[in-house]
């Protein structure tokens, strides 16, 4: 203690403020020289520190976990794909759907409105249900006119029918 207060009070404030800024930058460099050596020491004996590792574990659970995202991306495009194929595929069977209806809708009208003149109740049933069917799918209005006219048929017992040539 007596070598501190014997050197503060021989010297000057400026000399100490000079002597503490030496020590420190000193002190920083020999912490610097200290810190290259362990880093060279580190890499040359291959050791590592628990930083090191745990950083390292880290970094290849990442690796792991973009290979993963990649592989999901990679099914979730091939699922859209595969979706919008099969809602291609529900388009043309509907639009294929509206056309047959349609069809046979527009020959069982010809065929019972003009050549029979009058309809048995299981045809005026399917029909009915054909056209249930048109509609969910979005069918148009000029069916619903044949099917007035169909409907406004007198009944026909099945009997009846079978004396009259069916057509397809």
């Amino acid at each position: 203690m007596d070598t501190i207060t014997n050197l503060l009070s021989t010297q000057t404030v400026e000399s100490i403020i000079l002597l503490i800024v030496i020590i420190l930058v000193a002190g920083k460099f020999i912490w610097e020289v200290l810190a290259f050596f362990y880093e060279k020491l580190q890499k040359y004996f291959n050791f590592k520190s628990r930083e090191d590792k745990r950083c390292e574990k880290i970094i290849g659970k990442m690796d792991e976990l973009k290979t993963d995202i990649k592989g999901v991306n990679d099914k979730i495009d091939n699922l859209s794909d595969r979706v919008d194929i099969l809602e291609e595929d529900s388009r043309l069977n509907k639009e294929r759907f509206l056309q047959e209806a349609r069809a046979t809708i527009i020959d069982k009208h010809h065929y019972f409105y003009y050549r029979v003149k009058a309809i048995d109740d299981i045809s005026l049933q399917y029909l009915e249900s054909l056209l249930l069917d048109y509609e969910k799918c979005g069918g148009d209005g000029y069916i619903h006119n044949l099917m007035e006219d169909i409907r406004k048929l007198p009944s026909l017992e099945a009997q009846q029918l079978s004396e009259f040539p069916f057509e397809l």
